[in-house]
């Protein structure tokens, strides 16, 4: 099993350049655990006949993490969902990113805040980089072989797919698997509080 633990809030949740952080704010993420348990199993992106290739992790993640006794993240694709315990949707649109990418969080904390809805309404807009067809669908390989299914999901360029996860220097198979940096300081901001509670 890969784990992904401590930097990971600075790694795989991907701040983007811009967002510097503080020293202490990298401090305090070093006694959190993030592990995003592997999706192959419930994502639709896996061939049905290679479903049964891949095992459902996140029973046995959740385990190992509330063991630590650290404040823990647990991260998955949407058809994953019913496996974890009360997680948090979050989409692009709820943070006025044109950006329809759905991943949900179990998260370990107390968390409460109403947010909007999500807005898939597609269109066209006038981008820095060009017309962009609105909302970017960050999904499939990497490659784009896997990005046209039965239901709408456009194969759009890298360039485009970095512009709405305001992410400037992944390439396109590492956005496939990367979390926009607002999900990050959504998140961030709850796990700052449990924290500092727990230190006080």
């Amino acid at each position: 099993m890969e784990w992904i633990l401590n930097l990971s809030l600075i790694t795989r949740l991907s701040f983007t350049r811009r967002m510097l952080l503080p020293i202490h704010l990298m401090a305090l993420m070093l006694t959190t655990l993030v592990h995003p348990a592997t999706c192959q199993f419930a994502s639709i992106a896996t061939p049905i006949q290679r479903k049964n290739l891949h095992q459902n992790l996140i029973p046995a993640t959740r385990q190992i993490l509330q063991n630590t006794g650290k404040q823990y993240v647990i991260e998955n694709v949407p058809p994953a969902r019913f496996h974890l315990v009360n997680p948090v949707m979050l989409c692009g649109t709820m943070f006025g990113l044109y950006l329809w990418r759905h991943r949900y969080f179990e998260l370990s904390f107390n968390h409460f805040e109403l947010m909007p809805t999500c807005n898939h309404k597609r269109g066209y807009i006038q981008t820095d980089i060009g017309k962009v067809e609105i909302p970017v669908l960050i999904t499939g390989g990497g490659d784009g072989k896997r990005s046209k299914r039965k239901h709408w999901r456009p194969n759009q360029p890298a360039r485009e797919r970095r512009w709405a996860m305001d992410i400037d220097w992944m390439t396109r198979a590492e956005l496939t698997e990367a979390i926009p940096p607002a999900y990050t300081e959504y998140i961030g901001k709850y796990l700052m509080r449990a924290i500092t509670h727990e230190v006080a």
